[in-house]
Protein backbone atom coordinates (compact mmCIF):
# COMPACT_ATOMS: atom_id res chain seq x y z
CA UNK A 1 0.00 0.00 0.00
CA UNK A 2 1.18 3.53 -0.66
CA UNK A 3 1.14 6.73 1.34
CA UNK A 4 -0.09 10.04 0.01
CA UNK A 5 2.41 12.66 -1.11
CA UNK A 6 1.56 14.82 1.93
CA UNK A 7 2.09 11.84 4.26
CA UNK A 8 5.46 11.10 2.64
CA UNK A 9 6.50 14.74 3.09
CA UNK A 10 5.50 14.70 6.77
CA UNK A 11 7.43 11.47 7.30
CA UNK A 12 10.49 13.01 5.63
CA UNK A 13 10.32 16.05 7.95
CA UNK A 14 10.03 13.82 11.04
CA UNK A 15 12.93 11.64 9.89
CA UNK A 16 15.04 14.74 9.26
CA UNK A 17 14.57 16.04 12.82
CA UNK A 18 18.09 15.03 13.80
CA UNK A 19 19.61 17.17 16.55
CA UNK A 20 22.96 18.89 16.16
CA UNK A 21 25.58 19.49 18.84
CA UNK A 22 28.35 22.05 18.86
CA UNK A 23 31.13 23.13 21.18
CA UNK A 24 33.34 26.20 21.48
CA UNK A 25 36.02 25.06 18.98
CA UNK A 26 36.55 22.71 16.02
CA UNK A 27 38.79 20.49 18.17
CA UNK A 28 36.11 20.24 20.84
CA UNK A 29 33.40 19.54 18.25
CA UNK A 30 35.51 16.68 16.85
CA UNK A 31 35.67 15.13 20.33
CA UNK A 32 31.87 15.07 20.75
CA UNK A 33 29.64 12.12 20.00
CA UNK A 34 25.88 12.53 19.73
CA UNK A 35 23.71 9.44 20.09
CA UNK A 36 19.95 9.30 19.55
CA UNK A 37 18.20 6.36 21.23
CA UNK A 38 14.43 6.13 20.54
CA UNK A 39 12.24 3.77 22.60
CA UNK A 40 10.40 2.11 20.93
CA UNK A 41 12.28 2.44 17.67
CA UNK A 42 9.11 3.60 15.86
CA UNK A 43 5.68 4.94 16.78
CA UNK A 44 2.43 5.71 14.99
CA UNK A 45 0.71 9.09 15.03
CA UNK A 46 -0.72 9.75 18.48
CA UNK A 47 1.66 7.37 20.26
CA UNK A 48 4.36 8.48 22.67
CA UNK A 49 8.00 7.91 21.83
CA UNK A 50 10.87 8.45 24.29
CA UNK A 51 14.04 9.74 22.68
CA UNK A 52 17.21 9.76 24.73
CA UNK A 53 19.88 12.08 23.35
CA UNK A 54 23.35 11.41 24.70
CA UNK A 55 26.26 13.83 24.23
CA UNK A 56 29.60 12.19 25.02
CA UNK A 57 33.08 13.63 25.14
CA UNK A 58 35.78 11.37 23.63
CA UNK A 59 38.67 13.61 24.67
CA UNK A 60 40.63 13.68 27.91
CA UNK A 61 39.73 17.36 28.46
CA UNK A 62 36.38 18.72 29.64
CA UNK A 63 34.43 20.55 26.91
CA UNK A 64 32.91 23.95 27.63
CA UNK A 65 29.94 25.81 26.17
CA UNK A 66 28.34 22.74 24.59
CA UNK A 67 25.01 23.22 22.86
CA UNK A 68 22.49 20.73 21.48
CA UNK A 69 19.81 22.07 19.13
CA UNK A 70 16.87 20.18 17.70
CA UNK A 71 14.48 21.74 15.17
CA UNK A 72 11.36 19.61 15.38
CA UNK A 73 8.72 19.33 12.67
CA UNK A 74 5.20 20.33 13.61
CA UNK A 75 4.16 16.65 13.57
CA UNK A 76 6.08 16.12 16.83
CA UNK A 77 5.20 17.53 20.24
CA UNK A 78 7.55 17.76 23.20
CA UNK A 79 5.96 16.33 26.34
CA UNK A 80 8.84 16.32 28.81
CA UNK A 81 12.58 17.08 28.86
CA UNK A 82 14.98 15.78 31.51
CA UNK A 83 18.57 17.03 31.46
CA UNK A 84 21.63 15.89 33.37
CA UNK A 85 24.96 17.56 34.17
CA UNK A 86 23.61 21.06 34.83
CA UNK A 87 22.21 21.51 31.33
CA UNK A 88 19.63 24.24 30.69
CA UNK A 89 16.81 23.86 28.17
CA UNK A 90 15.30 26.69 26.14
CA UNK A 91 12.20 26.48 23.95
CA UNK A 92 12.37 28.94 21.09
CA UNK A 93 9.44 30.30 19.23
CA UNK A 94 8.21 27.98 16.55
CA UNK A 95 10.22 28.12 13.35
CA UNK A 96 8.40 27.65 10.07
CA UNK A 97 7.54 23.97 10.63
CA UNK A 98 7.77 23.36 14.38
CA UNK A 99 9.39 24.15 17.74
CA UNK A 100 13.11 24.53 18.40
CA UNK A 101 14.67 23.04 21.53
CA UNK A 102 18.15 24.14 22.62
CA UNK A 103 20.08 22.64 25.53
CA UNK A 104 23.25 24.33 26.83
CA UNK A 105 25.81 22.75 29.15
CA UNK A 106 28.54 24.79 30.83
CA UNK A 107 30.82 21.73 30.62
CA UNK A 108 30.76 18.14 29.43
CA UNK A 109 33.23 16.04 31.44
CA UNK A 110 36.19 14.26 29.84
CA UNK A 111 35.81 10.58 29.06
CA UNK A 112 36.23 8.16 31.88
CA UNK A 113 38.99 5.61 31.93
Amino acid sequence: FGASSAARQRLARVAAAVPTAKANSKTAAAAMVLEMRPQPSAAWQGQTLDIQLVVRNRSDQALTAVQLRNDLPDELAVVNVQIENQGQVKYSGARQNGPIITIDWPTVPARRG
